[in-house]
């Protein structure tokens, strides 16, 4: 599917929106829920209202992958798409 169209749907069960200000227990927490479930997707840099708020910091990829080592028991390693 296409993302623009999965972005204009919105949230549910296998989709979530986070701008790139999340907090790390959050993100752990969706992760883990998505893990556990059927998997899904994490959409960072759109806002809950679908909005595409963007992405400025250079490190994103490292904080999500450190995010998934520190805070999540046993780690996970997500697969990160990058979308321009």
């Amino acid at each position: 599917m296409e993302i623009n169209k999965i972005i204009e749907d919105g949230e549910n069960s296998f989709t979530e929106f986070k701008n790139e200000n999340f907090h790390a227990d959050s993100l752990a927490k969706e992760i883990t829920a998505f893990s556990n479930f059927h998997g899904g997707s994490i959409f960072i840099g759109v806002e809950d209202n679908g909005s595409i708020s963007g992405i400025s910091l250079h490190n994103l990829e490292e904080k999500i992958i450190n995010n998934c080592r520190n805070n999540i028991v046993p780690s996970v390693m997500p697969e990160i798409l990058i979308h321009k």
